[in-house]
């Protein structure tokens, strides 16, 4: 879509489509992309697991006093 600048898309699957590649078409953009949202998710998750516990404790801690 970008490519196009101020002009509209011609086809209505431009739109949908911003890179015009099929979903079957072995895309190494849309992998690397895919890759690094997988890694993002893993992240957050890793984040919540070890932050969950920290913060239990320090509530523990909290009450105690």
């Amino acid at each position: 879509y970008r490519k196009h600048g101020t002009q509209r898309p011609k086809y209505s699957w431009d739109l949908v489509d911003e890179e015009e590649v099929p979903a079957w078409y072995p895309d190494p953009e849309r992998e690397r992309r895919e890759q690094v949202e997988k890694q993002l998710i893993e992240q957050q998750v890793k984040e919540q697991q070890s932050s969950a516990p920290i913060s239990i404790k320090y509530v523990y801690k909290k009450n105690e006093d």
